[in-house]
């Protein structure tokens, strides 16, 4: 039973007890919770009394026994001594009595209101900005000073990570101590929605940060005091001068680099691009500039020399695919075939691309060795293309390569097997043709429009269609072996599509998928992003190897992946501007008026377990003494 279930029943004549005794002691409501309960105390005296009327030893003469009292210097020392053991019982017995009367009145001390016996959710802000000066340390120092009883820690990255939950103050600093602030923006937010997770009614929120972010944390904030709870924001870090790198616009021909400067005060930066110096920038107070330079093939790294307070925005990262080179057959009875389209569109590729392009017309049945990278079977007449140019087309597909069939008259006369994997249901004209949700980035920013003349189909299984007409794919693809099988069923010489600007980029893109180039985009992405790995393999990062399978780009650099290596990047201007001031004016107030107020810290537990204490050293002084 609590204490408070105890007084529910007497809680009329303890009240009347504290009336009594505040007329003789006053104040006493100041120390004790229950003053009322000091009344216990006088069960003090009938022990007392006992004590002093418990009848003594009184010495007679007796001649049989005069020779034992010889020396009565011994015996009156004796007897002294005795007297002093009685009197150890005696008192052990009052000292657990009134520890056992204070802890029924609940003595108490004022503490300012820290809540050491709350459980507690501390809040560290993991992001870029941390590392400026000092403050992630800073931050640890007062996370170490705001430990409870009962803690859970959480690191405020761009995904809130919970380190320790629910830990004693000892195990929970050990945690602390070990944690470092990683390289992308804060999300306290989502660390603020998270802490009631981890708390029961009245529970106690820390949030130590530099606050160099927007102003939604203040949002969750009301939330998580709307649920009971406390929370405390506390500040650190103070102002600090910055110039950093804050956007890259990668392409495979050229990189632009956004500089900012952050002070207030004009400052020379000396631009590096793989430490060769590029360009002296002379940047004016809190303004910004831009460079450009030729993206270089593989792996790029773009660095500033400043002198500043916050070296992560310093430095950039490029990763950009080799030079590409692809060979493609082309296979057709068509003798003005270079005139078309997509022919035109390969060699607009040449000039604006890494992606070089060398293609061979093959007119059948005459058909050189087939050891190309890409086979495009375009214009055929059906009555001149041997079986055996198309099985050496499926083996080659198997082993890695790619085809592509393009729609023209009679197209499944032509017995194509496993290169055309569908089958024809009727022919169609005039729709409009729609990318399907599979495209990707294969047709981003690229409108198909409308079709003249074209077949409805019935796709294998496996196909993937990424532009279709209803339910009949119009281009799709399916694997073959290693390699990949591709329809276009889309008659340029009629279709809206040939004639847009991003012709050849639908075709510039669709030539580096069915190779295996890498693009940009899948080389290049901002911290805090999640890569889904096709399988747990041994990824090189920034700080050291680690096998995963699902990869957090955490800090800036290079990751080393099985198939690729891709850069890291910040770029983020709310991170780089560490004197960001979100913490604004209000909230600076509310913290200045929140005082910490004393709050009663209850003493009685620990009574009562010196009490405990205090009746088993009687115990064992009477078990010593031959009394039990």
């Amino acid at each position: 039973m609590s204490i408070e279930g105890f007084f529910e029943g007497g809680e009329a004549f303890f009240g009347s007890a504290a009336s009594l005794l505040d007329k003789y002691i006053p104040n006493l409501d100041s120390s004790f919770i229950y003053p009322g309960g000091l009344i216990l105390a006088l069960f003090i005296l009938p022990l007392i009394i006992l004590y002093l009327i418990k009848p003594k030893p009184q010495k007679r003469s007796i001649s049989s026994l005069m020779f034992l009292m010889k020396d009565t210097g011994k015996s009156f020392i004796r007897t002294f001594f005795q007297t002093f053991i009685r009197d150890v019982l005696f008192f052990i017995q009052l000292l657990a009595i009134i520890l056992l009367v204070l802890a029924v009145a609940r003595p108490f001390i004022n503490v300012p209101e820290i809540g050491l016996d709350k459980p507690t959710v501390i809040i560290i802000d993991g992001s870029a900005s941390m590392q400026a000066q000092s403050r992630f340390d800073d931050a640890k120092d007062i996370a170490k000073d705001s430990l409870s009883i009962v803690n859970t820690v959480i690191l405020a990255k761009n995904l809130p990570q919970t380190v320790a939950i629910e830990q004693g103050g000892r195990k929970t600093a050990t945690v602390i101590n070990d944690l470092n602030p990683a390289e992308t923006e804060t999300n306290l937010y989502d660390a603020l929605i998270l802490a009631p997770k981890y708390l029961r009614a009245d529970g106690r929120v820390v949030v130590i940060s530099d606050f160099a972010t927007d102003t939604t944390y203040l949002t969750a904030k009301k939330f998580v005091e709307s649920q009971g709870h406390t929370v405390h924001l506390k500040k650190v870090g103070s102002d600090a001068s910055n110039v950093g790198i804050v956007d890259l616009e990668i392409s495979e021909k050229k990189t632009a680099v956004s500089v900012k400067n952050f002070n207030d005060k004009e400052e020379t930066v000396r631009l590096k691009v793989n430490d060769e110096l590029m360009d002296t920038l002379k940047l004016g107070p809190e303004s910004s500039d831009l460079f450009s330079f030729s993206t270089p093939p593989s792996t790029t790294e773009i660095s500033i020399d400043v002198d500043d307070d916050y070296d992560v925005d310093n430095k950039a990262y490029i990763s950009a695919p080799q030079d590409h080179s692809v060979s493609v057959l082309v296979v057709t009875n068509d003798h003005n075939l270079r005139n078309f389209d997509f022919v035109i569109a390969m060699d607009a590729i040449n000039s604006n691309s890494s992606t070089k392009i060398t293609y061979e017309l093959a007119h059948p049945p005459k058909m050189p060795t087939i050891n190309h990278d890409i086979v495009i079977f375009k214009n055929l007449d059906t009555k001149l293309i041997l079986p055996g140019t198309i099985d050496e087309t499926i083996k080659k597909v198997k082993n890695g390569g790619a085809c592509i069939v393009m729609i023209q008259d009679a197209l499944f006369d032509i017995n194509f097997k496993e290169l055309l994997p569908y089958t024809y249901v009727s022919t169609e004209s005039e729709a409009l043709i729609e990318k399907s949700d599979e495209s990707l980035s294969l047709t981003e920013n690229v409108e198909f429009g409308t079709i003249g003349t074209y077949y409805v189909v019935k796709p294998n299984e496996g196909v993937i269609s990424i532009a279709s007409v209803g339910d009949s794919p119009v281009v799709g693809f399916k694997t073959l072996g290693k390699g990949i099988v591709m329809y276009y069923g889309i008659y340029d010489e009629s279709a809206d599509f040939s004639k847009e600007p991003y012709y050849p980029i639908f075709w510039k893109r669709t030539i580096d998928f069915l190779t295996g180039k890498p693009e940009l985009a899948k080389l290049n992405y901002r911290t805090g992003k999640i890569i889904s790995l096709d399988k747990k393999q041994d990824v090189g990062t920034p700080h050291g190897s680690k096998t995963v399978s699902s990869l957090i780009l955490e800090n800036t650099g290079f990751y080393t992946l099985s198939d690729r290596k891709i850069a890291s990047n910040m770029l983020s201007v709310t991170e780089s501007d560490i004197n960001s001031d979100s913490w604004t004016t209000e909230v600076a107030q509310e913290n200045i008026d929140r005082k910490p107020s004393p709050e009663p810290f209850d003493l009685s537990r620990y009574a009562i377990i010196a009490a405990l204490l205090v009746i088993g050293i009687e115990l064992l002084y009477l078990k010593f003494r031959g009394d039990l």
